[in-house]
């Protein structure tokens, strides 16, 4: 699931994730937030891409009272659709893109499915919301995270597994390299699944983004 549609950072990054797929193991299903050029390049790289308008994100500009009832409803609305959504077409973990969105969250935890949550962001200035945004990032199955600086201001207590940075420049990880993460919330594995913190990723830039995980059949 993505925030946005644009070509930037991480609509590109999102396009590399599902886009590099191997199709002989692996489906990509894209949600995104709205209409625009990455759809059209999802598309043409053979993936398949829903636009769901008004799906479940924090912006700043919601940062009201008002705002704030308003995405409430949307995450109660797009929970229980995503969710059925990814019973119906088997998903077997969900990816958000982007640490405010937010409608990947409800999905995963109703489908009772893996959540992976991109932490791309910088929180500052969100001082108030913060201790309680926090808390919710750290419901995630893991938290692949793009610098130090997004990984520090989760801190060090009680962080997943899989609070990772993304891979260091020129460096592929196998699979199996990750740290594990995103087991079951029972906190079994089921014999011959992979977790996933099962899947490598590569990256070529002096940023460490990546073109990272996502098994089986991924929104």
């Amino acid at each position: 699931m993505h925030s946005s549609a644009g070509r930037y950072g991480a609509d590109r990054q999102l396009a590399l994730i599902a886009g590099g797929l191997d199709r002989t193991r692996y489906r990509a299903l894209v949600v995104l937030a709205m209409d625009g050029e990455l759809r059209a390049d999802l598309q043409a790289a053979g993936v398949e891409a829903l636009v769901r308008p008004g799906l479940a994100v924090l912006r700043r500009a919601a940062l009201s009272p008002a705002g704030l009832s308003r995405i409430a409803l949307a995450l109660a609305r797009d929970g229980g659709a995503l969710a059925r959504l990814a019973r119906r077409r088997g998903v077997a973990l969900v990816h958000s893109n982007t640490s405010v969105t937010l409608a990947g969250a409800a999905a995963a935890r109703l489908a009772r499915v893996p959540h992976v949550w991109h932490v791309r962001e910088i929180y500052a200035g969100f001082e108030r919301l913060w201790p309680a945004y926090r808390r919710l990032l750290l419901s995630a199955d893991a938290l692949p995270c793009v610098s130090e600086a997004a990984r520090a201001q989760l801190g060090d207590a009680g962080i997943p597994g899989a609070a990772l940075r993304d891979c260091d420049p020129q460096r592929v990880f196998r699979p199996g390299a990750l740290a594990r993460a995103g087991n079951h919330r029972d906190g079994a594995k089921r014999s011959g699944e992979r977790s996933p913190g099962d899947y490598g990723c590569h990256s070529g830039s002096s940023r460490g983004r990546p073109a990272l995980i996502s098994p089986t059949t991924a929104i």
